[in-house]
């Protein structure tokens, strides 16, 4: 849809890549949900994202991303 415009497409990558457990959270409470689930899975999805995160821009926009997990 955006050719040849790797800012833009890497931007929706990273809108789709990027953990979201705050806005999951306000869901499940609302619908009376497991918090503790949702609190778990998104406490691993926040560990996990400083290695899911730029591997799946490179994969999907075919940009590399370097990313100082040490420092994160």
């Amino acid at each position: 849809m955006f050719p040849g415009d790797k800012l833009t497409i890497t931007g929706l990558v990273l809108e789709v890549v990027i953990p979201t457990g705050v806005t999951s959270l306000l869901w499940v409470s609302v619908y009376k949900g497991d918090t503790l689930l949702t609190l778990t899975i998104a406490l691993i999805d926040t560990l996990l994202s400083p290695i899911i995160v730029p591997y799946s821009v490179a994969f999907l926009s075919g940009t590399t991303v370097e990313m100082d997990t040490v420092a994160t």
